[in-house]
């Protein structure tokens, strides 16, 4: 099951909420941009790889979103093909799930 076909099924209470921080998380991972405006401020380098060594590092907000969007989608596949997770869903009443929305909350 892709991640859109679960999103287009019926969902819980507890996977909607999975879903609002995958999706809160989501924007948090478009600052490429931002990583190469000095580059190019129309944006046209944020796609290029021979510009890859002149892009600025990714921020750590932007690291932790990373890897907590890769955790989420971890657990949910895991949670539909019983497999090892991160806990960070509510679906599975993960133990980091707290983790996940103090970083949405800023703190």
């Amino acid at each position: 099951m892709t991640f859109i076909q679960f999103l287009n099924k019926e969902n819980t209470i507890t996977q909607n909420a999975d879903t609002k921080n995958f999706f809160l998380l989501s924007p948090m991972m478009n600052f490429q941009y931002a990583r190469t405006a000095h580059i190019d401020p129309k944006g046209n380098a944020a796609e290029k790889t021979q510009y890859a060594d002149q892009c600025k590092q990714p921020s750590k907000k932007m690291i932790q979103a990373d890897k907590y969007i890769k955790e989420i989608l971890h657990d949910l596949d895991a949670a539909n093909n019983k497999g090892k997770t991160y806990s960070v869903t509510h679906r599975l009443d993960g133990d980091k799930v707290n983790e996940v929305e103090a970083f949405l909350d800023g703190k």
